[in-house]
């Protein structure tokens, strides 16, 4: 970024005729023999680095009273999720605390 060195504004790119130069929007000042500078980043990212993994263990989830369709065990881990947008419920995943069915409710 560079600025006029008359009035101080911000000179823009602006293109007269096949020329391209900097120019002041305030006053006539005009800078040629501007070169055009690109800047290019390339960014390899695994897409695994956003996943966070606290513990794989269900122990740190909590627990509640819901029947297993599969064993009809009457104990199940359970965790929220936000599977759609900010403004409807989240969905309510359930593990059965013997054999590790899982299930959701809406």
């Amino acid at each position: 970024m560079e600025f006029c060195p008359k009035c101080g504004s911000v000179l823009v790119i602006k293109k007269v005729k096949s020329e391209i130069m900097l120019a002041c929007r305030k006053c006539s000042f005009r800078r040629k023999h501007y070169k055009h500078i690109e800047i290019k980043e390339r960014i390899h990212k695994n897409p695994l680095d956003d996943v966070v993994v606290i513990d794989k263990s269900p122990d740190v989830l909590p627990v509640t009273k819901m029947p297993c369709p599969k064993c009809n065990h009457d104990k199940a881990f359970w965790w929220l999720r936000q599977m759609r947008s900010g403004d409807e419920a989240p969905t309510t995943f359930y593990m059965c605390a013997k054999c590790d069915h899982r299930w959701r409710e809406y």
